[in-house]
């Protein structure tokens, strides 16, 4: 068996033989569930952006100052209270989306929303934020 920061290598590659590697290693989903819930955390860093707080944007994401994160902040959820959870790159290698985003929350939970919108930094905008907005007042 290959040890976890072997894994950790091989999960974060951006070869897709390594990917296909990674998962050979596990004989289940849940022990692949497992290794995921046992990975060290990585350290996160909370960026926020001032607007509306009825609808509150968390955006799991390896670089708050990377194009994708401002392309969220400028473009796509413009005008909306968001916060940015940033764990991953050079310097730590261990991101994790399901517990940046359970981070984010927390906090996003402090602004007493309507509603928590979870995102990937790496979107594409096709709609307005109003839309978004109109269509959750429904």
């Amino acid at each position: 068996m290959v040890n976890s920061e072997d894994l950790n290598i091989l999960y974060n590659s951006k070869d897709p033989l390594d990917i296909l590697k990674f998962y050979s290693y596990f004989e289940t989903r849940d022990d692949l569930v497992d290794w995921m819930k046992n990975r060290p955390d990585g350290k996160a860093t909370l960026f926020e952006v001032e607007g509306d707080q009825d609808i509150v944007v968390v955006i799991p994401t390896v670089d708050y100052n990377g194009d994708y994160a401002k392309a969220c902040r400028e473009e796509i959820f413009n005008g909306l209270q968001m916060v940015f959870v940033q764990s991953g790159g050079r310097e730590d290698q261990y991101f994790n989306f399901g517990r940046n985003a359970n981070r984010g929350i927390k906090r996003a939970m402090e602004f007493d929303p309507e509603w928590i919108v979870i995102a990937n930094d790496d979107l594409y905008r096709i709609d307005d934020v109003s839309v978004l907005t109109r269509n959750l007042s429904k």
